[in-house]
């Protein structure tokens, strides 16, 4: 814990410093990812990204006309971060995200103690409900058949032993549901071609439930952006009590689509619009590989049929990962900060799996009506 307080201390440090951009660099952005809104992504309009890639940059066309702004929105960039430096405000590239200090993430979080509101009780007792009736009638059974002659004592030891098996199976069940979700999750987007929502739930499974493999990486790219996801994830949540899985699901559920658009806390959409961002950075990285794919497939390649299936995977990858992201992140995250270490290997690592398992399955089709 000792190393992760540190890394995690240094990571605090270079979010909470206020970076200029160089236009070079945006320029590079613009090329190469702009029609997915990198550019803007790039320069904090998270929204603006959003809309660029779900448009393919408006076709192209607004993408283009973004190329003679480029100049004046470095600048803006620079000169509202150099203002916020003055005014000791939070830096643009982090407005909106929770960052804990480091040491306060080895304490409790300050919810730990706080009750279940009615709605959380309700959901909760909706989905644990058979099992606990399982368990009442199986104990029911129990001491009955214990009172037969000779062999009631024998069907009693094989019903507690039954018993035994459900209750460890019911102290797991949130875990191994949400593992799948995280499954179901990657294979319906895979079958629309989005296979970068499985590969970002294996990653943010990964970070999370298996924090000390990225630990022995901090000096490399890769492991310097698991552990700051794994960061931000516990920065937040631990000052915002993150709820219970199901209660997560039925309100991502409602909320993804507004949550796009500026609805909802501002923590959570700042984190999640960078979920997103990084969902179009993949699908672009991946596109070669996709056009390959079509090019050489069983179907006829037109370019129309190309675009138009990778912007419905755009569509469905962001409209994924809004739905399902907040509800896995926070109960990883939330067993992560509570110190129930086997539970979180249990529902990262079912999540790990799943997804993996998901996103070939759903790539190559299977399960698909004809």
């Amino acid at each position: 814990m000792e190393r992760l307080t540190t890394i995690r201390q240094r990571l605090h440090d270079e979010l909470k410093d206020y970076p200029q951009r160089q236009e070079e660099d945006v320029i590079r952005q613009w090329k190469f990812m702009g029609i997915f809104g990198g550019h803007r992504s790039y320069l904090g309009h998270d929204l603006l990204g959003t809309l660029m890639a779900v448009t393919f940059g408006g076709l192209g066309i607004w993408w283009l006309l973004e190329r003679a702004q480029l100049s004046g929105l470095t600048k803006a960039w620079n000169d509202e971060q150099s203002e916020r430096q003055t005014k000791a405000e939070a830096p643009q590239d982090i407005e909106g995200l929770v960052l804990a200090e480091p040491a306060s993430l080895e304490e409790p979080p300050p919810w730990v103690a706080e009750a279940p509101s009615l709605a959380e009780q309700a959901i909760t007792l909706m989905t644990t409900g058979p099992i606990k009736l399982s368990l009442g009638m199986f104990n029911v059974m129990k001491e009955g058949l214990g009172k037969i002659p000779v062999i009631g004592p024998i069907y009693a030891l094989i019903l507690g032993f039954q018993e035994k098996l459900i209750e460890k199976s019911y102290s797991y069940m949130e875990q191994v549901q949400v593992g799948l979700i995280t499954g179901m999750a990657a294979y319906i987007t895979a079958l629309f071609g989005a296979i970068e929502v499985g590969l970002l739930m294996i990653g943010v499974s990964a970070v999370l439930a298996f924090t000390s493999f990225f630990e022995a990486k901090a000096e490399t790219r890769l492991g310097r952006a698991a552990l700051e996801w794994d960061y931000l994830l516990c920065s937040y949540y631990h000052q915002n009590r993150p709820d219970p899985f199901f209660v997560a699901y039925f309100k991502s559920a409602i909320m993804f689509y507004p949550r796009l658009f500026g609805f909802g806390s501002q923590g959570e959409q700042t984190l999640f619009n960078r979920l997103t961002g990084q969902a179009s950075l993949l699908c672009f990285l991946l596109i070669p590989v996709d056009l390959l794919i079509a090019m050489f497939g069983s179907e006829p390649f037109t370019l129309v049929g190309f675009a138009t299936g990778t912007l419905l995977g755009i569509v469905v990858s962001i409209s994924a990962l809004a739905m399902y992201a907040p509800a896995i992140c926070g109960s990883l995250t939330r067993h992560k900060l509570m110190g129930e270490t086997s539970q979180l290997k249990v529902a990262g690592g079912i999540g790990m799996v799943a997804a993996a398992v998901g996103t070939v399955l759903g790539y190559l089709g299977v399960g698909m009506a004809v």
